[in-house]
C-alpha cells in the first residue's frame, strides 16, 4: 500500500527533520498505551478480553488508531503485549492454536500459555483480533507480538528490580507504521 519501508528517525521520507530538533526526538507515530490500571484488564492468567474491555477497544481505542494514521500514514497495526515478572506455570497450546485464532477458526479465549512470554502474545492476538472485528480497520494488517515480561514502560529492558505482581507492566500497546514490504 506504501512504497515505503519502516524508517528511523532521522531519515523519514514523509516526514522531513525540523532543524529545530535535538538529537533523539524523532516524528515517529505515538505509541497508544492500553493500561491496566485503567481498566484494560484481563484475568489472571487469562488471554480473553472482557465485553466492557472490547467495547473500549471497539470506540475510543479504533478512533486513536484512526486519529494516528490520519497525521502518520500507516497500513500496519502492531499490538504488543506485556505482561509482569510473576512467574506463571500451566500447558501452552499457543504452537498449535495461534493461527487458528488469528485466523477466525477458533475463539480466542481458548489460547493458553506456560509463561509470560506467550501471556503477552495471546493477550495481543485477543486484542488483534477485536480489532480486526472493526469495519474501519479492516484494510490494515494487524500484527500482535509478545514483549512478555521484559521490557519495562518507558521502554527499558527489565532488570528483575521490579519483579512480582505489577499492573503498571502489564499493558498492551498499540502503534502504527508502513509496510517493511508494500507488496505483502
Amino acid at each position: 500500500m506504501f512504497p515505503w519501508k519502516a524508517v528511523g528517525p532521522k531519515d523519514n521520507p514523509h516526514e522531513p527533520q525540523k532543524p529545530d530538533k535535538q538529537d533523539g526526538e524523532h516524528d515517529w507515530p505515538p505509541i497508544i498505551p492500553l493500561k491496566e490500571a485503567e481498566g484494560y484488564k484481563f484475568d489472571t492468567g487469562s488471554a480473553e478480553v472482557r465485553a466492557d474491555f472490547a467495547q473500549r477497544l471497539r470506540t475510543v481505542i479504533k478512533d486513536a488508531i484512526l486519529e494516528t494514521i490520519k497525521k502518520y500514514p500507516a497500513d500496519v497495526i502492531e499490538v504488543m503485549g506485556h505482561t509482569d515478572e510473576r512467574p506463571i506455570s500451566g500447558t501452552s497450546n499457543l504452537d498449535t492454536s495461534l493461527i487458528a485464532v488469528l485466523s477466525g477458526s477458533a475463539p480466542a479465549g481458548q489460547l493458553s500459555s506456560a509463561d509470560n512470554v506467550g501471556l503477552g502474545m495471546a493477550r495481543a492476538a485477543a486484542v488483534a483480533l477485536v480489532l480486526q472485528s472493526c469495519p474501519e480497520l479492516t484494510e490494515f494488517k494487524i500484527i500482535p507480538y509478545s514483549g512478555g515480561q521484559i521490557i519495562e514502560p518507558g521502554d527499558r529492558l527489565a532488570t528483575g528490580e521490579n519483579s512480582g505482581d505489577r499492573e503498571e507492566r502489564r499493558r498492551i500497546e498499540v502503534r502504527v507504521r508502513g509496510s517493511n514490504n508494500s507488496s505483502n
